[in-house]
């Protein structure tokens, strides 16, 4: 994190940023109204993406750089959906969060990747707007937001964005969803019939077939979406074996271990047994369950002695283990294999020593011996909980740029990208949650909710 005082383009940014706050202050409440045209704002978008297509990469110098900036804290949304109203562009108001409120737009656009992930999107009045969705990666669904996407905000907050139009911003993982198609909630006019001779009641085996298809193409989430409403539509038990495992190993595909976990857990007896088995032990093992996977890869070992994957996968989980309980690491390996690869992600397990976190009369939370220890005893070797990487030969300033004006700090590059990653986890997984939420937080209140409508919050 760089202060501002170090970095002369941060405090030309600061300042005009501050500029731009002062008028948007002034304008905080008044009703919206469209700079520019719809027409105006697509010509405007497809200039934006044909400039990031022809940009050389590498380009040291400020005009490359995505730039984002960080709003004033505000908390998450709280509201389960059925206590939100409905809002159109017209209603919203400028600088506002919009408490108590959704809007359901369409994208116009495909998402272009700038200061954060842009599209334009419109309401069922055809008013467009942009919309800027930060942490890109997990936003972006099934890699992107493609034209045609049903988005939906809650409390939707009207603000300038880096680009200079005032448009919706999402900085919350929880406070945007993506809707399918075919859900209730979108208008008859948005609404697709998949494929054209669709029936009019599709039964569980239809559903499955599309999810299946999805699957295949690499759209995980799509099929999860169909998976669902199959599971929705009375399936028989054959039918529910096939529905739970493929939308286990479409969430597997994501890295939603806790959803893969749960849909593997509960698949029927049938045909995919065995293979649910075996995803089930290699989720335990991403979420780093190693006695638990290494129970599980037993038990099929034994049924099929011939499986050399099983095998494989039991060997690299009793290692794991091993190193979960007596902390055996060979360092000089470890070293050696980090320094030949890029990024340099190595594979193992946590160990906690003989040290524990407690609570001190005056100086907050400490790290305390449990035993005696010598000088060269190793104490803990943590896993990182989330990481992210630069190549090395791409200039400093060739890259993202976060700027917090309350603190007056920037994060570049992979520090912005340890940060979307470190949330995306969050958001998958809350089962791995406490080792984030649980840090001392200087103070800062988190909110403090289960999940909402099945999906968890997140304080950005």
């Amino acid at each position: 994190m760089d202060r501002f005082l170090e970095d002369p383009e941060g405090e030309k940014l600061m300042s005009e940023h501050n500029r731009a706050l002062e008028a948007a202050e002034a304008a905080k409440g008044m009703q919206f109204t469209p700079k520019v045209t719809r027409h105006e704002l697509l010509k405007q978008f497809k200039y934006r993406q044909k400039m990031n297509k022809d940009q050389p990469r590498g380009r040291a110098n400020a005009s490359t750089v995505d730039v984002s900036f960080a709003p004033p804290i505000y908390p998450p949304s709280l509201a389960p959906l059925e206590d939100l109203k409905k809002v159109m562009f017209k209603d919203l108001l400028l600088e506002t969060h919009h408490k108590g409120s959704y809007i359901l737009v369409r994208s116009i656009t495909q998402a272009e990747k700038m200061a954060a992930a842009m599209a334009i999107v419109e309401d069922e009045d055809e008013d467009a707007i942009p919309l800027q969705m930060l942490n890109e990666k997990l936003r972006c669904h099934d890699g992107s937001v493609v034209k045609g996407q049903i988005l939906l905000v809650k409390e939707p907050y009207l603000t300038l964005t880096s680009v200079g139009e005032y448009g919706v911003r999402v900085d919350h993982v929880s406070d945007i969803l993506f809707i399918p198609l075919f859900d209730e909630i979108v208008p008859s006019a948005w609404r697709v019939r998949i494929p054209e001779d669709e029936p009019p009641q599709w039964m569980a085996g239809d559903w499955l077939r599309m999810g299946n298809e999805y699957l295949n193409r690499g759209k995980f989430y799509s099929a999860t979406e169909c998976y669902s409403k199959g599971l929705e539509c009375s399936p028989t038990e054959e039918e529910t074996h096939y529905l739970l495992y493929y939308r286990g190993m479409a969430f597997f595909q994501v890295d939603e271990w806790d959803a893969t976990l749960r849909d593997l857990d509960a698949v029927p007896a049938g045909p995919k047994s065995d293979k649910a088995f075996r995803g089930k032990a290699q989720t335990l093992y991403h979420l780093r369950r190693f006695r638990e996977s290494c129970d599980v890869l037993t038990k099929l070992c034994k049924k099929h002695p011939e499986d050399a994957g099983a095998k494989n996968d039991f060997r690299e989980a009793i290692a794991r283990l091993a190193e979960q309980k007596k902390g055996g690491y060979n360092f000089k390996i470890m070293q050696e294999k980090a320094s030949k690869t890029n990024p340099p992600l190595l594979d193992h397990a946590t160990w906690i020593g003989p040290v524990t976190v407690r609570e001190t009369k005056s100086q907050g939370r400490g790290l305390f011996t449990t035993e005696a220890v010598k000088v060269g005893n190793l104490l803990l070797c943590e896993k990182a909980f989330a990481y992210a990487t630069e190549h090395p030969t791409r200039p400093r300033w060739g890259s993202s740029l976060h700027v917090n004006t309350e603190t007056g700090t920037t994060i570049r590059g992979g520090q912005l990208a340890l940060t979307s990653s470190t949330i995306e986890k969050l958001y998958k997984n809350r089962s791995l949650a406490s080792a984030i939420t649980d840090l001392h937080s200087g103070g800062f209140k988190q909110v403090s909710t289960g999940p909402i409508n099945g999906k968890p919050v997140i304080d950005t």
